[in-house]
């Protein structure tokens, strides 16, 4: 028997959420008055009111304005027959969202006895479900195992019914059903197009990429949501060409709704077209950083980076080397060949023009990378400086809200996500393990030009290894963890618990923070 469609209404609040039913209906009243040719597009609600022109919710409870979305289903779906899925926090159940809703659904029916793994579907959900029955279930995270109940509950109340088309687009590999790809185009797809015809030197408006420091940690499904395959390609940029390859993963992430997808291991993923922005190629490149081989393999190490870098004077200075303290026209306190009443050689660095014993600036290198040295003094690096940071996935996408102090601009949501595993010669304590807390960690940008300019930056510092460190907790005590590593980030929105917008001065002080760790915008250029 046909029944009708129904509408649903989600907000954004850093994560898609449903509206109770009965607001649902309230709001698709007023939508459907809007659609009608009612000059008034602001519906006005207790403590809240809708805005349809921009799709936009403003409350008492939000600063600025917040993202909604329409997401129509079909009578047939698990809302529609008054059923809902809920994950338990704390001491409440929150409902999932209507695409993910269906998903566990279809899972439940068909394929139950398998887990179900939601980031095949959305990156940033880290969670498998395991369905122990019709009706319950256990939601455990991929990062620490923390598994949480989850149930499917009765409700009484029916979502608003239309006969418009399913907004669905994304099907169920499981069972060839559907799942919902929601927009919100009936009254901002104008700004849509809009967005996704910015020109930038990144594509990054509207969009979500992939970055990965190890080739066999990128996250790629059993499964794909749509048509699987492979591509190999070649991308031509001005300074050099990259190749690309991988599988596709998928083509929407449900709750940020980008324009468009790609999966990339590089910082510098292909220019775009408006033409393809709705493409779901995927592309990858090699995990390799020209400029951090051309550098470790011409050096020759320490010695080879001072050449470099440093000029010989024949005629030192009067003053004493900051190093060893003694002159600089004595023996250095760290000469190890030569004989030791022959005065040591004595080198300027180009760019600061400080001056050392040579041998002394070399001691002074021992604990760090071949690829780089900082100047004792003034802290210049001379080189490209790398990290420590393990293996992982970086990825981001242009999400439809505005972070406060920056409207009307969109939101750039970044997520990082590295896994524990065992420390190498280049970390604290080799062969021991080390953790991850709070994995996968987000983080949020302005879609300014100042936000993508950090992005980019971001991206340099994430192939450099630079973003996180593993070492010792100053929040937890945790030992051989892994840690943030002196860049900070914007974990949150809003700043109801300080580490979100606004902060008018946020941007200038994370570009002089990776200044700070040699990354600048000559690295754009």
């Amino acid at each position: 028997m046909n029944r009708d469609n129904i509408a649903i209404w989600e907000y954004l609040d850093e994560f898609w959420k449903m509206f109770s039913v009965k607001m649902c209906q309230n709001i698709e009243n007023g939508y459907q008055n809007y659609r009608q040719g009612s000059s008034a597009n602001r519906l006005k609600l207790p403590r809240a009111s809708i805005d349809f022109k921009t799709m936009e919710y403003s409350s008492q409870q939000l600063i600025g304005p917040g993202t909604i979305r329409r997401v129509v289903l079909p009578g047939s779906s698990l809302l529609a027959r008054n059923h809902t899925w809920q994950w338990k926090y704390k001491n409440a159940w929150e409902n999932y969202t209507a695409e993910v809703n269906q998903l566990i659904e279809d899972h439940a029916n068909w394929n139950k006895h398998q887990p179900l793994n939601l980031s095949q579907y959305d990156p940033t959900l880290m969670y498998i479900i395991y369905i122990n029955d019709q009706k319950s279930g256990v939601q455990q995270n991929k990062n620490t195992g923390y598994q949480r109940k989850i149930r499917k509950e009765r409700f009484s109340f029916k979502f608003p019914t239309t006969t418009d088309k399913v907004t669905s687009s994304l099907s169920n590999p499981a069972t060839n059903s559907y799942t919902t790809t929601p927009t919100h185009q009936q009254a901002s797809s104008a700004r849509q197009r809009r967005t996704a015809s910015r020109n930038t030197h990144h594509s990054s408006q509207s969009s979500q990429h992939y970055l990965s420091n190890t080739p066999s940690y990128t996250i790629q499904p059993a499964t794909a949501p749509s048509a699987s395959y492979t591509t190999n390609s070649h991308h031509s940029s001005q300074s050099s060409q990259h190749h690309y390859s991988n599988t596709l993963s998928y083509t929407t992430q449900p709750g940020t709704t980008p324009l468009y997808t790609t999966s990339s291991h590089h910082s510098n993923p292909p220019a775009t077209s408006f033409q393809n922005i709705f493409s779901t190629d995927p592309y990858s490149s090699t995990t390799n950083t020209p400029a951090l081989n051309a550098i470790n393999s011409s050096s020759g190490g320490k010695q080879g980076l001072l050449d470099k870098f440093s000029t010989t004077l024949t005629t030192p200075p009067s003053h004493d080397c900051v190093i060893c303290m003694t002159s600089l026209s004595d023996v250095s306190g760290f000469q190890t060949s030569g004989a030791t009443n022959q005065a040591s050689s004595v080198i300027e660095l180009k760019t600061c023009k400080h001056i050392f014993h040579a041998e002394c600036l070399i001691a002074s290198m021992q604990s760090g990378a071949n690829d780089s040295f900082t100047c004792p003094c003034c802290k210049v690096i001379y080189g490209v400086k790398t990290g420590n940071q393990p293996p992982g996935q970086m990825h981001w996408s242009v999400i439809q809200t505005s972070v406060p102090g920056y409207e009307p601009h969109h939101t750039i949501r970044i997520t990082y996500d590295i896994r524990a595993g065992v420390q190498t010669n280049e970390h604290p304590n080799p062969g021991r393990r080390y953790s991850v807390h709070g994995f996968p960690r987000i983080a949020y940008l302005p879609d300014n030009t100042d936000g993508n300019k950090v992005l980019r930056l971001l991206e340099v510092a994430w192939n450099r290894k630079l973003i996180f460190t593993v070492g010792d907790s100053v929040t937890s005590g945790a030992k051989d963890t892994v840690t943030w590593n002196e860049i900070h980030h914007k974990t949150s929105i809003t700043n109801k618990h300080g580490h979100g917008y606004p902060d008018p001065n946020y941007l200038t002080n994370v570009l002089n923070e990776l200044k700070a760790q040699g990354v600048s915008e000559d690295d754009l250029k």
